[in-house]
């Protein structure tokens, strides 16, 4: 017995207004997949991804860092900025150790 149509209902949005609701790894195979994917889902839906601890993508950084037609901006949100927002981290404190003292880097500053 096949119910779907019967207990199928019309969606309130546009099917690509639901793209807003998800979210999207950055590792795609090629700098222009990647453009693709923030052309259609929206630089505020992709988080960096590597498939850690698998091989297949050792370098997800670089990936995005050398997609040429992703602005700075665009670079910094998926490096990071899209998951602070997503998990409600302060970007201030995300240089901090998890006893409140800041990294090495910024130690001696």
């Amino acid at each position: 017995m096949i119910a779907f149509p019967a207990t199928c209902k019309p969606v309130k949005k546009e099917p690509s207004e639901y793209l807003k609701q998800l979210y999207f790894d950055s590792i795609v195979v090629t700098g222009e997949g990647l453009r693709h994917l923030v052309a259609t889902a929206g630089v505020s839906q992709v988080l960096l991804g590597t498939d850690f601890p698998t091989n297949w993508n050792s370098n997800g950084v670089d990936h995005v860092l050398g997609t040429s037609s992703l602005s700075d901006a665009d670079k910094k949100a998926i490096l990071g900025g899209n998951a602070a927002k997503l998990f409600r981290i302060d970007p201030q404190l995300a240089g901090r150790s998890i006893h409140g003292a800041k990294d090495k880097s910024e130690a001696g500053k």
